[in-house]
């Protein structure tokens, strides 16, 4: 695994590590895409800067999340996994990294704001859709751990919500 750092929580097989187009942000999800961990190159400033960085970061979690929809699908293929099980979770997810048709619906779940607790990094979501992100407050070249903390914790405050949500609509 080229360029994944020894503590890298990617190492592990049920990790699936995503990067943003430039290669600065990443994001971890679990084996069903589930958020495990975000964070940034210490070259983000150049590479994203404030006004794309939230975005960014947003990328590396789809692109995550897409890998780990796709791995099933591959491994079937290739003769690795013989049972079908899972794969209508695999195309749910991919259709959750591709769709947001629901969230967007006019009498469709209600539109949140989750903030994360060092106040600069916001997270827009409907439902149990992420819909945009927004950097909140000007930042400097050293603020990357920061945000990236404020980040992780709002993305693991809507993880909560989100599988809380889906554990009451099931019943």
């Amino acid at each position: 695994m080229a360029g994944v750092e020894q503590s890298d929580p990617a190492m592990r097989m049920d990790r699936i590590r995503g990067l943003d187009s430039s290669g600065t942000a990443f994001a971890v999800v679990d084996a069903v895409g589930r958020f495990v961990d975000i964070g940034l190159d210490s070259c983000w400033w150049t590479a994203l800067g404030p006004e794309r960085l939230a975005a960014g970061l947003l990328e590396a979690l789809s692109s995550a999340r897409m890998k780990a929809a796709l791995v099933p699908l591959i491994m079937r293929k290739n003769g690795v996994m013989r049972r079908t099980g899972g794969l209508a979770e695999t195309y749910q997810l991919i259709k959750d990294v591709n769709t947001n048709k629901l969230a967007r619906a006019e009498n469709g779940p209600r539109k949140r704001v989750l903030d994360g607790p060092r106040g600069l990094f916001r997270l827009h979501v409907r439902g149990s859709h992420i819909e945009g992100a927004d950097i909140v407050g000007a930042l400097a070249c050293d603020d990357g751990d920061r945000v990236a903390a404020d980040a992780r914790d709002a993305l693991v405050e809507f993880g909560r919500s989100r599988w809380v949500a889906l554990d009451e609509w099931g019943r």
